[in-house]
């Protein structure tokens, strides 16, 4: 077998062509080009391939894992993040696995070992696509968009498909009632049953920037990139805006934490095995059911895939058809009476260019004096 023959440095010939590697902060790229390619294409393309790797390089030196996602998480900016408790708590799954070592050790193998280790307990699909995309994210701040992630050839797990959970407008209702004895959770359990908003999503508003009662606008933060969302308020969402305004509940002291207010909302009626959370699939039902259109449904409910949005439509023709199911066992006779009025074959057909005619058996069978007529 013949050996790869050094050209000049960084090229290389061999028996299947040429071969040309380039290599900067132990990140290497290799290519391979024909016997009768131009030494200076090659030279070119090894110029343009050092300075990507070189916008490639990580900013800093890497650190623990422990370390970084507390420097990550350390951001004021990223704190005012609806999503933020969110992220903090996958973020820390990573470090229970893997805390101790230098972050840059961390390669594909470790994240497929983490995500078998999850399925294996038991964690939700979903939720270890969350942890990998923030640990993606986590890369991506400390080192530079264009540096490579241990995450970058790891495939997303498929997701169940689950029709939202849609509570009926009467328990809602109940439920509401029953907190009047503590309005400022009454008013929060309002805001969000009306809007469809997200508890996060409230608790960072700030009164200040993001709410003018008077315009009868919210501008909610959707996602984990801050971007604002418009929300405008009808009569009823104004109301309970007034109500939570007057009772302070933006200040932070006077906010429980979701587990407790799922205690309250619980202890006030609503169905054990349903989150509150799910209050907001009823609005987003509400709005596919009264015809409006996904992106705008999209819109309201925060959604950053319309993939989402979409499982409302589809509960929405699902319950519809099930109506429609429920009315076949009516009109027995009027099926019957369809049957009959169908319309039969012309019992006399006649072919072009034949003097012959020919009767149908049918005819025949009931008139067999019938006599054929000739030319």
């Amino acid at each position: 077998m013949k050996t790869s023959k050094k050209i000049e440095t960084g090229i290389y010939e061999d028996q299947y062509g040429r071969r040309a590697i380039i290599e900067v902060g132990g990140i290497s790229r290799e290519k391979r080009y024909a016997f009768d390619i131009d030494l200076q294409v090659i030279r070119e393309w090894r110029d343009s391939t050092r300075v990507e790797l070189r916008l490639a390089r990580p900013k800093g030196p890497r650190g623990t894992l422990a370390a970084d996602v507390k420097q990550f998480l350390a951001s004021a900016t990223r704190q005012a993040l609806a999503g933020f408790k969110a992220q903090r708590s996958e973020l820390r799954a990573w470090v229970a696995l893997y805390g101790t070592w230098n972050r840059g050790k961390l390669q594909k193998k470790q994240v497929l070992d983490a995500r078998d280790t999850w399925t294996t307990a038991g964690i939700a699909p979903k939720t270890i696509n969350h942890r990998v995309r923030s640990l993606t994210q986590l890369f991506h701040e400390l080192d530079g968009e264009k540096v490579p992630t241990p995450c970058d050839e790891v495939k997303k797990l498929n997701v169940p498909k689950v029709l939202p959970v849609v509570v009926p407008e009467h328990v809602i209702n109940q439920v509401a009632l029953n907190l009047a004895p503590r309005p400022l959770e009454q008013a929060r359990f309002i805001i969000l049953t009306l809007t469809g908003i997200r508890q996060s999503q409230l608790r960072t508003t700030n009164p200040e920037t993001q709410l003018d009662l008077a315009e009868r606008v919210w501008l909610v933060q959707s996602g984990k990139k801050g971007n604002h969302i418009p929300v405008h308020l009808n009569d009823q969402m104004l109301a309970a805006f007034k109500r939570y305004v007057a009772l302070d509940g933006f200040n932070a002291e006077n906010w429980c934490e979701d587990s407790e207010y799922a205690k309250i909302v619980h202890a006030a009626g609503w169905p054990q095995q349903v989150r509150p959370y799910n209050a907001r699939h009823s609005v987003g039902f509400a709005l596919a059911e009264a015809g409006a259109d996904h992106q705008d449904i999209a819109d309201q409910m925060g959604h950053t895939n319309t993939k989402t949005t979409l499982e409302y439509v589809r509960l929405v023709k699902s319950r519809l058809k099930k109506n429609s199911d429920k009315l076949s066992g009516r009109g027995l006779k009027i099926d019957a009476a369809l049957k009959a009025g169908k319309k039969t074959k012309p019992a006399l057909t006649v072919k072009t260019g034949q003097v012959k005619k020919r009767l149908s058996r049918k005819i025949l069978a009931g008139n067999p004096g019938t006599a054929k007529r000739t030319a």
